[in-house]
């Protein structure tokens, strides 16, 4: 148990121990992001051998996210297995509907319901936080669905809050830039092929060795449309000739730089989740 200044943060840390302990036991939807990062720590650190933290690989992973969560486990002595799965073989998710994210969460999910039961953990538990039940979230009906649970969202805190708890604990993720699945890359309607996948990620992480850490390619068939923080829509422009050079030589014909800057969910705007409503 840790002493927090913050008043309310104390009382949701509380709360989330006290659910995870409650749990008895647990598999953990673990990707190496922030939030789930904490939950994973927290809960083998309550549980102890009684979970276990699975990440599923599949082709939307960004090709860093899998080496950095695998390198956490290790570091934090959690018990911790990857297992791959091929998610565009479902055409409800290669077809990329606006609710391509329940039909991918609920695979996703009842995998890992499949091995717990397999195993003998009572729960499985995933890491969605309380500022996910105002966004455009169609994999919440999968969470609801499965039976799964979501100790951060239910013990009330925000990802600010999950963010200053994991700096509080020491964990490195505390700051990590958030990395959503790269499906989020490719526009609702668009079939999803694993090459437009892959130049969204090399993309990316060319744009952050110049340190456009928390940038998006979002990808319209050869064109690339980019987006950066507003506050680094100057310095990005300032490289665009060694920028669009890049691009060029990973396949993309055009390439544009969304002057509204980055966006979270871009894509989304303006959608309804009706599994919320």
């Amino acid at each position: 148990m840790i002493l927090l200044e913050d008043g309310v943060l104390q009382q949701r840390y509380d709360a989330l121990v006290a659910i995870i302990r409650a749990a008895g036991s647990a598999v953990v939807a673990y990707s190496g992001g922030v939030d789930s990062s904490l939950l994973t720590f927290l809960v083998s650190r309550e549980l102890g051998r009684k979970m276990l933290a699975l990440t599923i690989t599949s082709e939307f992973d960004n090709p860093g996210a899998i080496a950095e969560a695998v390198a956490f486990a290790e570091k934090h002595a959690i018990p911790h297995k990857i297992q791959p799965l091929q998610l565009l073989t479902n055409e409800r998710i290669a077809t990329n509907p606006v609710d391509r994210c329940y039909y991918c969460k609920k695979t996703i999910l009842q995998t890992l319901k499949h091995y717990a039961e397999e195993q003998g953990y009572a729960h499985v538990m995933e890491g969605q936080n309380a500022d996910d039940a105002t966004e455009y979230r169609p994999g919440s009906q999968a969470v609801k669905e499965t039976g799964t649970l979501s100790p951060l969202m239910d013990a009330g805190l925000t990802k600010a809050q999950i963010r200053e708890l994991s700096c509080q604990l020491g964990l490195e993720t505390w700051d990590a830039p958030s990395s959503p699945c790269m499906a989020t890359r490719i526009p609702h309607g668009t079939t999803i092929e694993p090459t437009a996948l892959r130049m969204a990620a090399e993309a990316e992480a060319l744009l952050a060795e110049r340190e456009f850490f928390d940038s998006r390619v979002r990808v319209y068939g050869l064109m690339a449309s980019i987006e950066v923080k507003e506050s680094e829509l100057a310095a990005l422009f300032g490289q665009r000739k060694e920028i669009i050079e890049q691009f060029h030589q990973l396949g993309f014909k055009q390439i544009s730089l969304n002057l509204a800057g980055y966006v979270r969910g871009n894509l989304s705007q303006g959608l309804i989740d009706s599994t919320n409503e």
